[in-house]
């Protein structure tokens, strides 16, 4: 088992752990939270590098099941890209984490209370837009990103819609739950989920 720093950043934690990424364990040293990660592919994208990184979070108020997360990330060799996507993730989410079980307050991430089957929750919430396009479009993949969010109303979450729109289950009231929010903007997710 690999241990975080005395101080718990972390961005420093998870860059050890994309380091190694071959399945150890690391403590994040905050909130008594675990992961697990590895790579589970690496692409060539034209003369960079694509890496797949699956994460297992569990521990605290994550309770004793491991969490699936996943993150890509880009460079110029695999380390780089494995580096990078552990980088990203944990400075992404790691505020969140910390902000949402160890009660670690910043500007970053946004918190704010709602109302989801009729108990208060407290949503911590920061994103990560992923966008990949396939076609030869003239739009930017940052202008995509954009004009989905305006699209369906992200102000500039889109996780108030979700909550709002009355069709998450039950949560579990003993526990933190983790939530992602994924939307596609092309024609060929639209066809796909009207079959």
């Amino acid at each position: 088992m690999l241990r975080g720093p005395a101080e718990p950043d972390l961005a420093i934690t998870l860059r050890n752990a994309a380091r190694c990424c071959a399945g150890d364990t690391v403590d994040l040293g905050v909130a008594e939270l675990f992961v697990r990660c590895r790579v589970s592919e690496v692409r060539a994208s034209g003369a960079r590098r694509a890496a797949s990184l699956f994460f297992h979070r569990w521990g605290g108020g994550l309770g004793e099941h491991p969490l699936f997360a996943s993150m890509t990330g880009y460079g110029a060799s695999v380390e780089e890209a494995v580096i990078g996507g552990g980088c990203l993730w944990a400075c992404t989410f790691g505020p969140v984490l910390t902000s949402a079980l160890a009660d670690a307050h910043s500007e970053q991430p946004t918190t704010f209370d709602a109302v989801l089957h009729g108990r208060p929750v407290r949503v911590v919430v920061d994103g990560l837009d992923r966008a990949v396009s396939h076609d030869s479009s003239d739009d930017s993949l940052e202008g995509r990103t954009q004009s989905a969010r305006e699209l369906f109303g992200a102000a500039p979450w889109l996780v108030p819609k979700v909550i709002d729109s009355g069709t998450l289950p039950v949560l579990p009231a003993d526990r933190a739950t983790l939530l992602s929010v994924f939307a596609c903007d092309s024609k060929t997710c639209a066809s796909s989920r009207s079959r």
